[in-house]
């Protein structure tokens, strides 16, 4: 099989797909494509700031493209752009490392080293890019892996002022996954005893003051998808798909979260799932991925069966329709508005949609729709208007493994479809 994914820069800008192990950018709407890479194993692509830079990560590497055909090559599998200007942050064997990708020079900067007593496992960028939220890991001196503690620390982008803000009262990982709009709180999540298994089920999502205070606890247990936590700088409030258990199609409620005051009101009822939410640009609307709930409550219903002594009898018959694959099929695209009132947007029953993202100017949703036979397309709908577009349109040859299943009824779009304000 071969896999496309895909990473939007604007909707009449560029589009960065990865198309059998390799990645393409065309012009769309209907712009022909070229191929950047070669070789396989390319993925993840990301627009900088401007889009002028392209990064994705190919073999332990990753590599940035510009438009002009420059090209540099980092020893890091992971990186992230900042939100206000070509720059980039990665770890590498030195440290979490920014390089500056403007004039005809890189700028490169070493932010925070690593140490025999603390590893940098983690970072987020901070709303202004002038600081990041790091995890840092202090190994056991015996070298007993259960024995390890995690800690947050904030630093600015230039390397000073690195101190420690947060270490949990119980052993475990603390993972930076964003900021408060206002930069006054970090988003964090615990993992206790830096457990794989216990995340795949969900981890408690904490806000961390950054000048001072407690820590509090804003939800119990949420997924550690990167679409199940939205984040606008118009906006107090953080969009949280919220349950627990890997499982997609059961126990996912959309939540609005105040990260300071914890005060949380939910946008969906419990007889829906959600798995995945996002912001538009202006924080006025929200576009969210819904399904029906597998739950005994609502997929089950009394029917008579005849007794082997003849007697009907009267029993609760599970709905054969509630299967997991049957679930994940009925998802649909919703918006609401600051009315409250949910919106449908898409209802084709032959196609399943995942993963809304917005357009810069709000008026445009982009979104991947999987068919009956697991074929991914991306498409865009005009929010004015309700016409549908199909902007990648190669259903024979772009179905993604096990796309109805993915993990557990998630498949990571997120990781190679980015969008770019410019």
């Amino acid at each position: 099989m071969s896999t496309l994914l895909f990473a939007v820069l604007v909707l009449a800008g560029k589009l960065a797909y990865v198309h059998n192990g390799n990645i393409w950018v065309k012009t769309l709407p209907d712009g022909g494509a070229i191929q950047l890479s070669q070789s396989g194993d390319a993925a993840s692509p990301q627009w900088s700031r401007s889009g002028h830079w392209l990064t994705f990560q190919q073999k332990g590497k990753v590599i940035a493209v510009s438009v002009d055909g420059e090209r540099h090559e980092i020893a890091a599998d992971h990186a992230a752009w900042s939100s206000q200007y070509d720059e980039l942050a990665f770890l590498d064997t030195e440290g979490l490392r920014t390089v500056r990708f403007d004039g005809s020079t890189m700028r490169n900067r070493v932010v925070l080293r690593h140490s025999h007593e603390a590893q940098i496992s983690g970072f987020a960028w901070n709303p202004d890019a002038s600081a990041f939220a790091v995890s840092v890991i202090s190994p056991d001196p015996g070298g007993r892996p259960e024995f390890r503690v995690g800690h947050l620390w904030r630093v600015n982008s230039d390397g000073t002022q690195a101190q420690e803000i947060f270490t949990p009262k119980d052993q475990g990982g603390v993972v930076p996954i964003g900021w408060s709009s206002d930069g006054q709180y970090v988003l964090v999540q615990f993992d206790p005893d830096f457990s794989a298994s216990l995340a795949a089920d969900g981890l408690a999502l904490l806000s961390v003051p950054v000048y001072g205070g407690t820590a509090h606890e804003l939800a119990s247990n949420v997924l550690p998808h990167k679409d199940f936590l939205s984040i606008v700088s118009e906006r107090r409030e953080i969009l949280v798909v919220d349950g627990a258990g890997r499982e997609t199609w059961r126990n996912k409620r959309l939540t609005l979260i105040d990260p300071a005051t914890g005060k949380r009101d939910y946008v969906t009822d419990e007889k829906s799932v959600v798995v995945s939410a996002s912001w538009s640009p202006d924080g006025t609307q929200i576009a969210y991925v819904t399904g029906p709930d597998e739950r005994p409550s609502e997929h089950q219903t009394v029917g008579s069966v005849v007794l082997p002594n003849g007697r009907i009898s009267s029993q609760v018959i599970r709905v054969p329709d509630s299967s997991p694959q049957t679930l994940v099929n009925q998802r649909r695209i919703w918006i609401v508005g600051s009315d409250g009132k949910p919106r449908q947007l898409t209802s084709d029953p032959l196609y399943r949609d995942e993963y809304p993202v917005w357009s810069a100017d709000g008026q445009t949703i982009c979104f991947i729709r999987v068919d009956q036979q697991d074929r991914a397309t991306l498409w865009g709908i005009d929010l004015i208007s309700g016409a549908l577009r199909k902007l990648l349109d190669d259903p024979g040859t772009v179905t993604p493994k096990n796309a109805w299943f993915g993990y557990y009824g998630h498949f990571d779009w997120y990781k190679e479809f980015a969008p770019s304000e410019n």
